[in-house]
Order: structure tokens, then sequence, then C-alpha cells
């Protein structure tokens, strides 16, 4: 199970200053993912900005992430609106998809020959991948294992100081939740956790009554001198 191809689609007649032969390279590029561990390398000098995060931003928009679009808005004022195909294998069988960025919304499920045979819905493309990667029961979104996974510079989840955070404004609640969930071991939890969330809104409930004076406080002395009226008829 795994994205086993990459290739993009330019607009045409947006270059009428790029090299015919730059232009065809780069209209043609495909990138072939071999499956298993696989190293994203530069050139033999170390040149930076040749595109090794952005291709990594490629895949992340391929597994149904929008990044790609929000930190490298560069790379569609340079180039134009573009479509992306890609090639997930799944028990041994191909599907073809394509993603562009003039609308990102709508993921468009194609045949071997890349002709759209239907749109899908981000959100049910994301459910589709969720599907096939069998991971429906884990109580999870695609989105939320995958993001905590890419790791791309540039990107919201790189602290190296709280690993398990998907963007820094994480409650640690909620990384360590999710671990729990990923390793099948929140649902030995999950009535605690339950009880524990009633419990905090019953007194945030009662917190906001006391605010809004629903519920009038009820002060120590004024016990105490309820107490003494009671037991010895004092004013």
């Amino acid at each position: 199970m795994c994205l086993v191809a990459l290739s993009w689609i330019l607009t045409p007649g947006r270059y009428n200053n790029v090299e015919t032969s730059s232009l065809r390279k780069l209209s043609a590029y495909t990138s072939k993912v071999i499956s298993g561990v696989y190293v994203v390398a530069g050139d033999n000098v170390a040149t930076n900005s040749i595109g090794k995060s952005t291709f990594l931003m490629i895949v992340d928009f391929a597994m149904g992430g929008n990044t790609f679009l929000k930190h490298n808005s560069d790379v569609v004022d340079e180039l134009g609106h573009h479509s992306y195909n890609f090639v997930f294998e799944f028990k041994k069988a191909d599907y073809f998809f394509r993603r562009g960025t003039y609308n990102p919304e709508t993921v468009f499920v194609c045949d071997e020959k890349w002709e759209i045979q239907e749109a899908l819905s981000i959100e049910d493309y994301r459910e589709l991948l969720r599907q096939h990667y069998h991971v429906t029961g884990l109580g999870l979104t695609f989105r939320e294992l995958v993001s905590l996974f890419s790791r791309i510079w540039g990107t919201e989840n790189l602290g190296t100081d709280r690993p398990l955070d998907a963007h820094p404004k994480q409650r640690a609640t909620e990384a360590i939740t999710l671990v729990l969930k990923l390793f099948e071991r929140y649902e030995a939890l999950a009535e605690l956790d339950t009880e524990l969330k009633k419990v905090q809104a019953e007194k945030d409930a009662l917190k906001g009554a006391f605010k809004e004076n629903i519920v009038p406080k009820i002060r120590k002395n004024t016990i105490s001198c309820k107490r003494r009226v009671r037991e010895s008829g004092c004013q």
C-alpha cells in the first residue's frame, strides 16, 4: 500500500519566455516511488533550493494535504495553476488520481490513460484513502494520521521538544490521545475520558452560573452565620 508514481501537468501557453528544452523536462517530470524507505537527495555539491522540500510538499498534497498551497504559494505564482497526477497501489491494483491547484477541493478519479472518470470532494478522497490504508477503526481522520508524520521543512510540526504535536497550539492531552488511538490503546481509557469531559462540562456550567449570578455564591462566613441563627436564634 503506497504512493507509487507522481507527475505534474503545466498550464499551456504560460511559458513563452522559458526555453523549450527546460519546459519539456519539467512538464514531463515523473517521480517513481519505490516501496519501502526512500530518500529525496540533492546533487553532489549540496546545492540548496533545488526543490527537495517542495517535492515532499507535493507528496503531502497528493495525500490530501493543503499546506503546499499555503506554504509554497510561489510555485503557483511562478508556474501558474497546474495539476498533479498520482498513482496509488493497493492490493496490487493501481488507482489513478488527479488534483489541481486551481480547484484543490476536488480530486478526480482517472483511468490508466488519465481520462477523468469521477470527481470526489477532498473529504471523500481522504476517506477513500483511509479505507484503503485500513485505518478506519482507529477513531482518527486520515489527515490526523498523516499530518503528524509529514515532517517537512517549513511546516508547523517541526518542534523537537514536543515531537508528538501536529501543530504548535496542540494540547499535550490531544497529542497523547492521538498516539494511544494510533496504537489501539485508547479504548481502555475511552470511558474514563468521556466521564472526565462530562465532569469538566458540569464544572464549566456551574462556574458560568456563578459568574452570571444565576446561582448565588455562598461564602463560608454566611454559612457559619446561618448555622448560628439556626442553633441560637441570633440575628
